[in-house]
């Protein structure tokens, strides 16, 4: 007779299940919806950011391309590309971005494998160029394959093979793990692993090489070389996403929904600082039009000013100013807030965001 106890348990335990596979397959159509969504996004913006979000694709957090794909305007692009570089920088300290030199030399030398999203291309960007690369020589026996030899890189001091495989010689090169059997390698298959290097080492023109480089794989045993790959597929340390954050608050992007409010905006040339040039900026905010904060009996108008100028097509500099005023010590209609900035000669242009922080409207204007 089934014991009513475990029974119960029984089906506690299969609802459990259930709730758990259904709540795994919601998380997954969520990914995948915004996956979908993210590809819809990138296939939209110019070629330029295309090319570059591919270059990036191994170094690149998710969070950093949900804030890429948030940008409105090519130079705000522009800045977030250099500031992605720059938190990236291994030594900060030097003129040069050692890490981003690096990889857009191997940029360069990975174009022959005939695209980014291949196994070996992905692989020599993170590594760098292998130290010798054995190409087995044996017509119909193998699968056309790629055997990369290393002595040691700037990840891990030992020696190691990574093997590349084109099944049926068709498509990109995918990387092979010998988990998989050397008997995958073969174009008549089936084989057991002694047999499957027997028939390399005797079938190849270069069989004995072939077969010692893949026995070495063998040898380390499915753990060992799994966690070597882990390492070698890492990669380079990922800066925390603060620095995100920092960028998105020095954007002069109104955010969507958001209400607005009337102000005024004037430029004036009152001096010269050595050889740049004192432009200062006028602000004017109706007393009625703003918003007005009260705390202990004390009256308030807040504001906080972002301000972007661009050279060109580029963003030559941020700013960020914060006015406070008691509404004691303003006096007539308007609220007035001054800013400066010392340029060098040259043609620019101006973008303000002024938010009340009272009534959480803006004011966007562009000079």
């Amino acid at each position: 007779m089934t014991n009513p106890r475990r029974r119960a348990h029984v089906v506690l335990f299969a609802t459990l299940l259930l709730a758990v596979s259904a709540g795994a397959g919601f998380a997954g159509r969520a990914e995948k919806a915004l996956a979908k969504e993210q590809a819809k996004r990138i296939a939209e913006l110019p070629a330029a950011y295309q090319t570059w979000l591919a270059e990036v694709e191994v170094l690149i957090t998710p969070s950093e391309i949900a804030a890429f794909l948030e940008i409105a305007e090519d130079y705000q692009r522009d800045a977030f590309i250099e500031r992605f570089w720059e938190v990236r920088d291994p030594y900060p300290d030097t003129g040069r971005n050692e890490l981003r030199e690096r990889w857009q030399a191997r940029l360069e030398q990975v174009r022959r494998f005939g695209g980014l999203a291949e196994d070996r291309a992905k692989f020599f960007l993170l590594n760098g160029s292998p130290d010798a690369i054995l190409q087995p020589r044996c017509s119909g026996v193998t699968w056309p394959m790629e055997i990369w030899f290393y002595n040691g890189s700037e990840k891990i001091r030992e020696k190691f093979f990574v093997y590349f495989v084109q099944r049926f010689g068709l498509g990109p090169y995918r990387r092979w793990d010998p988990v998989e059997g050397v008997g995958s390698l073969l174009q008549f298959g089936g084989s057991s692993e002694g047999n499957a290097l027997a028939a390399i080492a005797q079938g190849c023109a270069n069989g004995d090489e072939v077969a010692g480089a893949l026995s070495w794989g063998l040898r380390q045993g499915q753990m060992a070389y799994s966690m070597l790959l882990a390492k070698l597929e890492a990669p380079p340390e990922r800066p925390g996403g603060e620095w995100i954050g920092t960028f998105a608050s020095q954007s002069t992007e109104v955010p969507e929904g958001s209400l607005t409010f009337p102000a005024t905006l004037e430029l004036r040339y009152p001096a010269r600082r050595q050889n740049r040039t004192v432009a200062q900026g006028i602000l004017g905010v109706a007393v009625a039009d703003a918003g007005r904060a009260e705390i202990s009996g004390s009256r308030s108008y807040d504001f906080l000013l972002t301000g972007e100028v661009l050279r060109g097509h580029k963003l030559f500099e941020s700013f960020r100013y914060k006015f406070d005023f008691l509404a004691a010590d303003v006096a007539g209609p308007m609220i007035p807030m001054v800013f400066e900035r010392f340029l060098r000669p040259g043609t620019y242009s101006l973008i303000v965001k002024l938010e009340d922080l009272n009534s959480k409207k803006f004011f966007r204007q562009r000079l």
